[in-house]
């Protein structure tokens, strides 16, 4: 029933297909790209998959036009994100290990870039000891526990892996449309990079 109300609140108009990363999508077009297609929505529940990812290419049509400017300045702090871990407990922007640096990644479990970054970005993390890791998605949680167990990521408690659920608080603050999202902050909180461009994941998961 809570589900049902959340998206009766949040699917309020016609949404368009514009997510570049779906299973079977090569492309890893840039995150900027549109598309007026409409998509119908299922009233009687729980929104579909296809119907949950145009719901973020609608949240974040409005992408940045620059990487400077204001919204820079308003992502200059990490988001006030909310997840559900793996295993159930809750973890907060506030959990984080004060003084060390953060690389906080948005991505979909059923995106073949978010693996492919991943697997590339575990042969890394002996050399990133320095840097904690929180991977955000808003899909169900059996969904991010499988992603999970699948790259035995339990192993890493330096990586912490969960769900905003609908709320979409971290989607919106960066406006994310494309998988995976990277955003990169030093020791003293500070914002020194993001990475949203058309990068294939090896690549990007080498830039960290």
């Amino acid at each position: 029933m809570l589900k049902k109300i959340i998206w009766s609140g949040l699917i309020f108009t016609s949404i368009g297909v514009c997510i570049s990363c779906q299973t079977g999508n090569k492309s890893n077009a840039p995150e900027r790209i549109k598309s007026d297609k409409p998509v119908s929505v299922d009233t009687g529940g729980l929104a579909s998959a296809a119907n949950r990812k145009a719901m973020i290419a609608e949240l974040g049509k409005n992408y940045q036009k620059s990487a400077q400017g204001q919204y820079q300045k308003r992502i200059a702090t990490i988001a006030p994100f909310k997840i559900q871990l793996v295993g159930g407990q809750t973890y907060t922007y506030k959990s984080l290990v004060p003084g060390k640096a953060v690389v906080l990644v948005y991505f979909s479990p059923g995106c073949d870039e978010c693996q492919r970054f991943t697997e590339a970005l575990v042969k890394r993390l002996e050399e990133l000891k320095d840097k904690q890791f929180v991977f955000i998605t808003y899909e169900e949680l059996d969904s991010v526990e499988a992603f999970y167990k699948k790259n035995a990521l339990d192993k890493y408690p330096q990586i912490k892996m969960g769900t905003e659920g609908y709320r979409f608080t971290v989607q919106k603050y960066y406006k994310v449309q494309h998988f995976p999202f990277v955003a990169s902050y030093d020791k003293s909180g500070h914002l020194t990079k993001i990475y949203a461009d058309n990068t294939r994941p090896e690549q990007l998961a080498s830039r960290i």
